[in-house]
C-alpha cells in the first residue's frame, strides 16, 4: 500500500554450521529496499532504497560522515555495480555513469556518454552493460572511451544471465526466445569483442566457473537438477552433481548461486505453492547435499551472494525453520568447520644446515601433520596458493631448476623446468591455478601448473623478485635496470611502472587486504628506521611507528606486529594512533631470547641488536586467530610455540633437534588426518 513502511533484513548464513548473523540493520523504506551485490573480496555488499523521492546507496562498512555512499533522485536511477573492492559505479538515467568512493561518497570520476543503460559488470578496463530494456548487450573501453555493441536486438532473442570468463575474453549467455526468434533458447557463448557468437547446444541455467576455469551449469534431468561441467562436446560433458537440492521442485533466475571459487553451490527452491520451500548447500568437492533451512509460510527471502563475513551469531534467521542435519538419502552429513575458513595449518619447512628437504602441513590445535613433499634435493618453497590447498616450491637437480606443486603432473611430476642459472622465483595468481616465474633470459613468464603450459607475460621485466599480483599490477623488487630491495609495481595493460618504496633492507613487504596500502620494516640505508605504511601507488605515505616487523592481519584487515619489549615478544594490533594500538598477547615464546635461527643468536644477533630476523620464523593465521613462532634460547635449543590467539591457549608444538633447521612460511587448509 502506499505510504506503509516495508521492513527489510539481510543475514549471513555460514553453509556448514548454518548459524547466522544479520548484517544490517533493520531499514525502514516506502519503497522495496534492493541488495545489489556483495563486493568482490566478499567483505561488504551494497544495497538501495528509497526514502523522500531519493534512491540512497550504502554499504556494511560506514562511510565517512555520513551513513550512505550517495543519493541520486528517483526518476534519474537505473542501477549499480561494484568496479573494485573501494568503488562503485551508479548509472544515471540522464547523466551518464558515476563512479564513486564507498569509503568517502566522494565522486572519482564521470562517463557522461554512457546514458539510460543497465550496469552487468566491469572487467579492467571494460564495462559491460545494455540498454534501458535490456535487450542488446555492450561493452566500453573506459579508458579509451571506445564503445561496442556485442549483441543485437534483431531475431527476437533476449540475452540474459551472462557470465564472463575469468581472464575476460568470453561471455557465456542464457537465450530466451519467442517463435519469431532465429536463436533457439539455451546457452550461447560470444568472444567478449562481440564476434564468433555460437550456439553451446545444451539448455540450462548459468553457475559459474571451476577452479580450472571450465564452465558450470544446472540442468534439469527427468526428475531432479544436475550440475554439469561444460566439454569440448555434449559426450564429454561432466556431472559433477547428479541431485542438486534433492526435493526442490522448481528452479528460477536468482534461485541458484555458485561460489567464486567454485567449490560449493547454494539452491533455493523457487516453488510458491504449499510445500515448504528449502535453501540447500551443495558441496561439488566433497559431492554432498545438506539442507540448511526451510521458510516458513509466511516467509520468503532471495539469495544475494557469497562472502567472506565471520559468521558469529548462533541464531536463526527470522521466518526459516533451520535443519542443520538434514541430508539427502545415502548422503554423509557434512561436518562442520570452524569459523576461519580451515585456515588451521602451518606450513613447516625442515632440513639441516641451509638445506631444506621436506614441507609438512601442521595442525596448529593438536600438532598433528602430514608430509607432503620429500624430493631429496633442496627445497625452496615459494609460496601458498590463496585456496590454501596447494603449494608452489623448486628445486635444483644438476644443471635444472623443477618447478612443482603437490598435485604433481604425471609421469615427470613437475609442472615447469628451465636452466639452474635462468630462474629467480615464482608466485601464485589469484586463481591458485597459473604461477608467475621470474626468468633471467625470458622475463616473466606465466605457467598453469595443472597441465604445464607457459607463456609470455611481461618478457622485457627484469626483477631481483616477485612479490605479489593485485588487481592487474604485479609488484616486484627492482632487477638489473632499477635499484635492488625497492619494491615497484607495473601495470600489466600499460607497461607502466611505479615506484612504491624507498630503498629498504629491512624486511619483507605486505600489501593491506584492500590492495590500497603496503606496509614495510625500514632499517636503512635512507630513511627513518621503522614501520612504513605507503600507498600501493607510492605516491604518499611514511613512518607509522618506530620499531616492530610486520606479520600479518587482524580479523578487521588492521595491521599486526611483532615487537620485543622487556624481553617478551609482543603481538601487537594497530590502531588508527599509537594510544589505540592493543596487545594481543603479551609474550609469544616466553623465555626465548629470539626469533631468529639459533645460528644466529650469539656474537652475530649481539653485534646487529637484531631478535626478530625473519617472518619466516613467524606466522600469523588469515583472520589472524592463531600464531605459530619459532623461537631460540641462550643454551642454543630452540622450540616451536603454539599461540591461539582467540582462546589464549599457548603451547610448545615442537622441540626441533640441534641439527634440524626450520622455518614456517605460511599457513594451509589441507586436512591432516
Amino acid at each position: 500500500l502506499p505510504g506503509v513502511a516495508r521492513l527489510a533484513n539481510v543475514y549471513n548464513v555460514d553453509t556448514t554450521s548454518g548459524r547466522s548473523e544479520q548484517l544490517t540493520p533493520t531499514i525502514q523504506s516506502t519503497e522495496e529496499v534492493q541488495f545489489e551485490t556483495v563486493s568482490p573480496d566478499g567483505k561488504n555488499m551494497l544495497y538501495d532504497y528509497s526514502e523522500q523521492g531519493q534512491t540512497i546507496y550504502s554499504t556494511l562498512q560506514p562511510v565517512s560522515n555520513r551513513s550512505y555512499i550517495t543519493s541520486i533522485a528517483n526518476d534519474d536511477v537505473s542501477n549499480a555495480i561494484w568496479m573494485d573492492n573501494d568503488h562503485i559505479l551508479v548509472a544515471r538515467v540522464h547523466s551518464g555513469v558515476e563512479e564513486l568512493d564507498i569509503h568517502t561518497g566522494a565522486p572519482v570520476q564521470y562517463f557522461a556518454s554512457l546514458m539510460n543503460i543497465h550496469l552487468l559488470f566491469y572487467h579492467s578496463p571494460y564495462l559491460y552493460f545494455q540498454d534501458a530494456q535490456q535487450t542488446v548487450m555492450f561493452r566500453s573501453n573506459l579508458l579509451t572511451g571506445e564503445r561496442k555493441q556485442l549483441t543485437s536486438a534483431t531475431g527476437g532473442v533476449n540475452f540474459t544471465n551472462c557470465v564472463l570468463n575469468p581472464d575476460g575474453s568470453r561471455l557465456y549467455c542464457e537465450a530466451q526466445s519467442n517463435q519469431f526468434s532465429r536463436f533457439g533458447p539455451g546457452l550461447y557463448m560470444v568472444n567478449s569483442d562481440g564476434s564468433g557468437l555460437q550456439s553451446l547446444n545444451r539448455r540450462g541455467i548459468l553457475l559459474g566457473f571451476t577452479p580450472d576455469r571450465a564452465l558450470l551449469f544446472l540442468q534439469a534431468a527427468s526428475n531432479n537438477y544436475q550440475v554439469v561441467k561444460l566439454g569440448q562436446g555434449t559426450q564429454q560433458d561432466q556431472v559433477l552433481l547428479k541431485n542438486a537440492a534433492p526435493t526442490t521442485a522448481l528452479i528460477g533466475p536468482g534461485d541458484v548461486m555458485l561460489a567464486p571459487d567454485g567449490h560449493g553451490l547454494i539452491v533455493q527452491d523457487g516453488n510458491q505453492d504449499d510445500t515448504p520451500r528449502g535453501v540447500w548447500y551443495d558441496d561439488l568437492t566433497a559431492k554432498t547435499s545438506r539442507e540448511l533451512f526451510t521458510y516458513a509460510p509466511d516467509a520468503n527471502g532471495h539469495l544475494i551472494g557469497w562472502d567472506q563475513l565471520l559468521v558469529k551469531g548462533a541464531a536463526p534467521v527470522p521466518g526459516v525453520n533451520v535443519t542443520p542435519t538434514a541430508t539427502a538419502p545415502g548422503t554423509p552429513t557434512v561436518p562442520v568447520l570452524d569459523p576461519f575458513g580451515g585456515w588451521n595449518g602451518v606450513v613447516l619447512i625442515t632440513g639441516t644446515g641451509t638445506t631444506y628437504h621436506f614441507v609438512s602441513s601442521y595442525n596448529y590445535l593438536n600438532g598433528d601433520h602430514r608430509l607432503l613433499a620429500n624430493l631429496g634435493a633442496n627445497i625452496q618453497f615459494d609460496g601458498v596458493a590463496s585456496s590454501g590447498l596447494d603449494m608452489l616450491y623448486h628445486v635444483d637437480i644438476g644443471q635444472r631448476t623443477l618447478f612443482y606443486t603437490l598435485h604433481q603432473l604425471p609421469g615427470q611430476g613437475y609442472f615447469y623446468e628451465s636452466g639452474q642459472d635462468n630462474v629467480l622465483n615464482a608466485i601464485w595468481m589469484p586463481d591458485s591455478i597459473h604461477a608467475l616465474i621470474a626468468t633471467i633470459d625470458a622475463g616473466v613468464i606465466e605457467v598453469n601448473t595443472q597441465t604445464g603450459l607457459a607463456q609470455p607475460f611481461l618478457p622485457s621485466l627484469r626483477v631481483q623478485a616477485l612479490k605479489f599480483y593485485r588487481d592487474g599490477y604485479l609488484y616486484f623488487l627492482g632487477g638489473p635496470d632499477r635499484s635492488v630491495d625497492t619494491l615497484f609495481r607495473i601495470d600489466i595493460t600499460s607497461g607502466v611502472v611505479q615506484q612504491v618504496t624507498a630503498h629498504s633492507t629491512g624486511g619483507d613487504f605486505w600489501l593491506s587486504p584492500d590492495g590500497l596500502t603496503v606496509y614495510y620494516k625500514n632499517e636503512g640505508p635512507a630513511g627513518q628506521a621503522g614501520i612504513y605504511a605507503m600507498s600501493s601507488d607510492g605516491t604518499r605515505g611514511g613512518v607509522i611507528r618506530g620499531d616492530g616487523t610486520p606479520i600479518g592481519y587482524a580479523p578487521d584487515d588492521s595491521l599486526v606486529i611483532m615487537r620485543e619489549v622487556d624481553h617478551r615478544f609482543q603481538v601487537v594490533q594497530l590502531g588508527a594512533t599509537p594510544q589505540q594500538d592493543r596487545v594481543l598477547l603479551s609474550d609469544a615464546a616466553p623465555g626465548a631470547i629470539s626469533l631468529c635461527a639459533p645460528s644466529f643468536v650469539g656474537e652475530t644477533a649481539s653485534i646487529s641488536g637484531e631478535t626478530i630476523c625473519d617472518t619466516t620464523n613467524v606466522a600469523l593465521a588469515p583472520y589472524g586467530h592463531a600464531l605459530i613462532v619459532v623461537a631460540s634460547y641462550a643454551n642454543g635449543s630452540s622450540k616451536v610455540w603454539s599461540d591461539d590467539l582467540a582462546t589464549g591457549k599457548q603451547f610448545v608444538m615442537l622441540t626441533p633437534s640441534p641439527a634440524t633447521t626450520l622455518i614456517v612460511p605460511g599457513w594451509d587448509r589441507i586436512e591432516v588426518p
